[in-house]
């Protein structure tokens, strides 16, 4: 939370980015609403370098 910025920011974990929206929608009307999806990025290294 950044209480001077009037800002909130939530970690959540999902397979489907669509549960996330509809998971988030009741507060989105309340103001302005930023997803920004993100990945482990040791386990994506470990993905590419084994591809």
């Amino acid at each position: 939370m950044d209480p001077p910025g009037h800002d909130f920011f939530f970690v959540v974990e999902s397979d489907s980015y669509e549960a996330i929206v509809e998971g988030l929608f009741p507060a989105v009307p309340m103001g302005t609403a930023r997803i920004q999806p993100v990945e482990d990025f040791k386990a994506r290294m470990q993905k590419v370098t084994q591809s």
